[in-house]
C-alpha cells in the first residue's frame, strides 16, 4: 500500500462547519471526497485500511490555512486584528484600543499510545490496542476517528516519543476539570455493598453513635469494619441487622437451608423417574423390538436352510444308489464309501452354519446388553435353535435331540442407557429439591 504521490498526510479541522471532512495535505489542501477516494489516495481496498494508513489527524483553522486548505468558514475562522486607527491632530494626542485577537485552545501534541496507556477502559477493551497488525489495534484506531476526536479536541495524532510530546488531556481537563477519582466515602459505601450482599449474616448491630461517624472505627462491632461510614450508612445496617434479630427471635427461619426428610427426597425421585420414563421406556421398547425382529429373522433362515441341506442330502443319496445299479454295484463298497462321505460332509457343513449362527446372535445380544442393561433385558425371550444333527451314513432324514438359546445374558451389567438414565433422574430430582427448597424459603420470607 502506497499513498499517492504529493500527499504528506491527512487532516480534519473539528472547528469548522464541516468538521468532518477529510483534507490531503501536501497538494494544496485537496478535500477527500468520499471513502473511495480515501482509498484511491491511500493506495488500499477497503475502508477500514484506509483509515487506518491515512491516521487522519486533527488540526486548528489556523493550522490550516498554514496547509493552504480553504473550507466554507475560512474566513471567519481565521481572525486578524482590527486596524489601529490613525490619530488625528488634536491637541490631546489618545493611543488607540485596538480589538483583542481571538484566542485559539492550545494545540496539543500527543501519541495514540499515550491515549491508550492512561485509559484503563481502553487498556481493557482492546488488550493489544499497541501492537500493530492486531485487531485491538484497528478497533483502537477506529475508535479513536470516531470518537477520541471528540474527547480529545485541539490535539494532533503525532508518533510515541515524537520531540514536543504532551500529555493527552479530554476536553474536561483541557477545561480545567480534573478526572473524577474515588473518594474515600465511595470506597468505603462500595465495601458496605460488597458486606451486605456477601451473605454473612453472623455479624452483630454497632454500637450507637451520634453526629459524624466518618472514620470512627471504635464505636462499632469489632467484626465490622466503619472506616468511612456516614451516619446514613451505619442506620442502614443497624436496621437490617435489627430486622434479622428480630425474625429470629419470633421464631421465624432465616436461613433458606431448609432441612428436608428422606421420605420427601425420595418423593423428589420417584417424580423424577414418572417424568422420565416415558421417554427411556419408549427408547428400550424399540431397541428390544429390534432386537427380537433381527433374531427371529436369523432363527427363520436358519431352520430353512436346515431344510432345504436335509432335501439336498436325501437327493445325494438317490443318485449315489441309482448310479451305483447301473454299474451293477448296488451293494458294493464303493456305494457304502460315497454315502459315508455324503454324510460327513453334509453334518460339517450344518454344523458349520450352527456356530456362525450362534456367534451373530452373541454379538447383538450382548452389543444390546451393554447398551441396554441387563434388567431392560430380563424378560424377553431370544428364541433357541435345536442341537447338532445325526446324520447317518444311507438313511435319509436328519436326527436332532436338544435345543440351544440364540443368547444367554451375562447379568449383572448397568447399560449406558440405563446409565444415562440414573444420571438424568438425579438431575431432575435435584432441580425439583432446590425448586422446594426455593418455594420454602419464599414462603418464610413472605410469613
Amino acid at each position: 500500500m502506497a499513498i499517492q504521490q504529493g500527499i504528506t498526510g491527512f487532516v480534519r479541522i473539528p472547528d469548522s462547519k464541516d468538521p468532518n471532512k477529510v483534507y490531503a495535505i501536501g497538494t494544496g489542501g485537496r478535500p477527500i471526497i468520499d471513502g473511495a477516494d480515501l482509498m484511491k489516495a491511500t493506495g488500499t481496498s477497503t475502508i477500514a485500511d484506509a483509515w487506518k494508513v491515512a491516521n487522519v489527524q486533527l488540526i486548528s483553522p489556523q493550522q490550516a490555512a498554514n496547509y493552504a486548505i480553504t473550507t466554507p468558514d475560512a474566513k471567519s475562522a481565521i481572525s486578524t486584528p482590527t486596524p489601529t486607527p490613525t490619530p488625528t491632530a488634536t491637541p490631546t494626542p489618545t493611543t488607540p484600543t485596538p480589538t483583542p485577537t481571538k484566542t485559539e485552545p492550545k494545540q496539543l501534541n500527543t501519541s495514540l499510545v499515550d491515549i491508550w496507556s492512561s485509559r484503563p477502559d481502553l487498556q481493557q477493551a482492546f488488550p493489544q490496542g499497541t501492537q500493530a497488525g492486531t485487531s485491538d489495534n484497528s478497533k483502537l484506531n477506529n475508535w479513536w476517528n470516531e470518537h477520541g476526536v471528540k474527547e480529545y479536541p485541539n490535539t494532533t495524532l503525532v508518533a510515541p516519543g515524537s520531540p514536543l510530546v504532551t500529555a493527552p488531556k479530554t476536553i474536561e481537563e483541557q477545561q480545567g476539570i480534573p478526572r473524577p477519582t474515588i473518594t474515600t466515602g465511595d470506597q468505603a459505601l462500595i465495601d458496605f455493598n460488597q458486606q451486605m450482599v456477601s451473605g454473612d449474616t453472623s455479624v452483630s448491630p454497632p454500637s450507637e453513635t451520634t453526629g459524624d461517624t466518618t472514620g470512627d472505627t471504635t464505636g462499632g462491632d469489632p467484626n465490622v469494619d466503619m472506616t468511612g461510614w456516614s451516619q446514613d450508612m451505619i442506620d442502614v445496617f443497624t436496621n437490617l441487622t435489627d430486622l434479622l434479630e428480630a425474625q429470629i427471635a419470633a421464631g421465624n427461619t432465616v436461613s433458606p437451608d431448609i432441612e428436608i426428610d428422606e421420605t420427601i427426597l425420595a418423593g423428589f425421585l420417584t417424580q423424577a423417574q414418572k417424568e422420565l420414563d416415558p421417554y427411556y421406556g419408549s427408547v428400550i421398547q424399540m431397541a428390544t423390538q429390534d432386537l427380537s425382529d433381527t433374531l427371529r429373522y436369523r432363527q427363520e433362515s436358519f431352520d430353512l436352510s436346515a431344510q432345504q441341506a436335509e432335501r439336498q442330502y436325501g437327493l445325494g443319496l438317490e443318485q449315489i444308489g441309482e448310479a451305483r445299479a447301473e454299474t451293477g454295484e448296488a451293494f458294493s463298497g464303493r456305494r457304502l464309501v460315497e454315502e459315508q462321505r455324503l454324510a460327513q460332509g453334509t453334518q460339517e457343513a450344518r454344523e458349520q452354519a450352527r456356530r456362525d449362527l450362534l456367534y451373530q446372535t452373541s454379538g447383538l445380544g450382548t452389543a444390546a446388553e451393554r447398551m441396554l442393561g441387563s434388567t431392560a433385558l430380563g424378560g424377553m425371550n431370544f428364541g433357541t435353535i435345536s442341537g447338532a444333527p445325526t446324520i447317518t451314513a444311507g438313511q435319509a432324514g436328519f436326527q436332532r435331540t436338544g435345543t440351544t438359546p440364540l443368547y444367554q445374558l451375562s447379568g449383572g451389567i448397568m447399560g449406558e442407557l440405563e446409565r444415562e438414565r440414573t444420571v438424568a433422574e438425579s438431575l431432575r430430582s435435584s432441580e425439583l429439591e432446590e425448586s422446594y427448597r426455593a418455594q420454602r424459603a419464599a414462603d418464610y420470607a413472605n410469613y
